[in-house]
């Protein structure tokens, strides 16, 4: 006899559950010619059970489940809050393929302080996927997602709506792979814990995008981090590698902690390949590094940021010496101090530091700095109390000054303006076109071969081989197909690795 919603339901439901538990292994003993024979009958396959078909709710059906059992919600609004229990089970909407249907299949929190927690134990075979987790808005929220203590597997599902976050983690090694988190207080929120986040979108949340704190580590990859209403993505006392992400439109105009990126207390993430445009902030619009952090920033393409105060692209402040290699930083703007490009503060911009804590020495390695502006001074670079090292790299069209303040050098670099130092040049770049934001040399550039290979990485931006000749900038030039080679001039395929061999 089936259960129906709502109703009473037989207790022979209950049957193959209890065989499969009595019956697990069989010991048959056959007289075969003397011989004493063992057959053992294997585990019944797992169950799938639906709901409401046959329990009337999701968490019915939860506490019944066995191991690796499927639960498969029909399309429908579930006011309830769930948890996984510990079990290695999945929980998920008919076709987790299909937006629609993930939209449609709906576990509303309706006011509680979670929607869905793992909480004793959970591991990569608890699996939640292809629902929709909102409106989670007690006073006291742990967000719609919860996990704590765990690491399950969250996918395809929109995660929407929640007040105090979309997916809260604390000592979680959580998976988060293919999810839309939108308009919750912050996307996600980690504490000592170590999460793998792929092909997520996060965006129009009402704080940060992903925030990571307390000895957290993050892995994040592919991923659209956009439209928040604070920084977004924010480290403090944690790591990350972050890869191939969009990370755009986040706008922190009421503080000065970072539009795109912040790097506080002593966090040192690997940020490479991404495209971080559009955000904005009182300090440091695409990325600020404070408190002792050293972030390491390759390949990445730092464009159309803005700040009121400094650091358009970069902000490095106090103690802070990042790592800024291939990268391009083009057409950020300062509206009301200095550094378009880069502002590096040794006094600390952020938070003023005694002058123990040493004087900042960022390295900035083939970078093209272009086009970018301030009201006050550096539209390129401006450093104060800092000694940053500069080589390899194209200044070009900043305002009002390519570089402003004290450096500890400048060498082989091209500066519109002119700058005393070893192998600096100031002739026209030859971009193919710069009005297009195509940063590449023209073949009869003079910024070809016109590099050190000294601390130079292997590759370019676009991952083809430098020689040992580099040029300057982000991007060697490469020769029509066909076209003798120049001097040391060779090129490789594209390589897989993420970061070059500076590192």
């Amino acid at each position: 006899m089936k259960k129906v919603c709502g109703g009473s339901f037989d207790n022979s439901i209950l049957v193959p559950r209890m065989v499969r538990a009595i019956l697990g292994t069989v010991v048959v003993i056959l007289g075969l010619f003397g011989t004493v024979m063992m057959a053992y009958l294997p585990y019944a396959a797992a169950d799938v059970w639906h709901v409401p078909r046959d329990y009337p709710t999701i968490q019915a059906a939860i506490n019944a489940a066995g191991s690796a059992d499927e639960i498969v919600l029909d399309v429908g609004i579930y006011y309830e809050g769930i948890n996984f229990l510990g079990k290695a089970i999945t929980v998920r909407g008919t076709d987790p393929n299909d937006a629609g249907v993930v939209a449609a299949t709906v576990i509303d929190g309706n006011q509680r302080d979670s929607a869905v927690v793992f909480s004793s134990g959970e591991g990569k075979d608890s699996v939640l996927s292809g629902v929709t987790v909102q409106k989670v808005n007690a006073e006291l929220s742990y967000g719609g997602v919860y996990c704590s203590g765990s690491s399950p597997t969250i996918s395809k599902c929109i995660i929407s709506e929640n007040q105090g976050g979309g997916i809260d983690c604390s000592d979680s090694s959580a998976t988060i792979i293919n999810c839309t988190i939108i308009e919750n207080g912050d996307g996600i929120g980690c504490w000592r814990s170590s999460l793998i986040i792929t092909e997520c979108v996060i965006n129009k949340n009402l704080r940060s995008g992903i925030y990571c704190g307390e000895k957290s580590s993050l892995t994040l990859t592919n991923c659209s981090i956009s439209e928040n209403l604070s920084t977004g993505l924010s480290f403090v006392d944690s790591t990350a590698m972050v890869s191939d992400c969009t990370i755009s439109g986040n706008n922190n105009a009421s503080g000065a902690n970072g539009g795109g990126i912040c790097c506080l207390s002593d966090s040192s993430p690997t940020i490479a390949n991404c495209l971080i445009t559009g955000n904005s902030s009182g300090a440091g619009g695409g990325i600020v590094c404070d408190w002792g952090c050293s972030p390491k920033i390759s390949g990445c393409t730092i464009t159309e940021n803005s700040a009121s105060m400094a650091g358009g692209g970069i902000l490095c402040s106090g103690n802070a010496s990042p790592i800024v290699v291939n990268c391009i930083i083009a057409r950020n703007l300062v509206s009301d101090g200095s550094g378009g490009g880069i502002y590096c503060d040794g006094a600390g911009f952020v938070f003023p530091y005694p002058p123990f804590l040493g004087i900042p020495k960022p390295l900035i390695m083939n970078c093209t700095i272009t086009e970018n502006s301030a009201s006050r001074f550096g539209g390129g670079i401006c450093s104060f109390f800092s000694l940053p090292t500069i080589t390899n790299c194209i200044l070009w069209g900043d305002l009002p000054h390519e570089v402003t303040g004290k450096v500890k050098s400048i060498t082989y670099s091209h500066i519109q303006t002119g700058y005393s130092g070893v192998g600096n040049i100031r002739k026209d770049p030859l971009f193919i076109a710069a009005s297009d934001e195509d940063y590449h040399l023209q073949s009869d550039s003079p910024c070809i071969n016109a590099g050190t290979l000294r601390g130079a990485p292997s590759e370019d931006k676009d991952g083809h081989l430098r020689d040992k000749r580099p040029d300057m900038g982000a991007y060697e030039y490469n020769l029509p197909p066909g076209t003798p080679f120049r001097g040391y001039r060779h090129r490789g395929l594209c390589s897989s690795r993420v970061l070059p061999s500076i590192w």
